[in-house]
């Protein structure tokens, strides 16, 4: 399953789950991980980005389009100002990862 986007007024209801795997994550502050905090920042900040969303088995991949000034496309994380808040969520992120690039 591809990456799905979110259109840009997008609610944290429209990715079921983001938010459960967020509060499970053992990172340092797990509500910097969840869609309240990174589509906040998202529209405060970036509201033109495209989001880049999977989830899949429990885990969660949440990006954001940057465009460089050169033309070319990066993934980054939503929100990399405040550090807490993580791209790859849940047990299996990193291999969800791997297999969608």
């Amino acid at each position: 399953m591809p990456f799905f986007t979110l259109p840009l007024l997008a609610s944290p209801m429209e990715s079921p789950g983001w938010a459960r795997v967020a509060a499970a994550t053992k990172q340092a502050d797990p509500f910097c991980c969840a869609p309240n905090w990174q589509l906040s920042f998202h529209d405060a900040f970036g509201p033109r980005r495209r989001l880049y969303l999977r989830q899949e088995s429990g885990s969660v991949l949440a990006f954001a389009e940057y465009v460089h000034s050169s033309g070319q496309i990066f993934l980054t994380p939503i929100e990399a100002s405040w550090l807490f808040g993580c791209p790859l969520l849940g047990k299996h992120a990193v291999e969800l990862l791997a297999e969608t690039i």
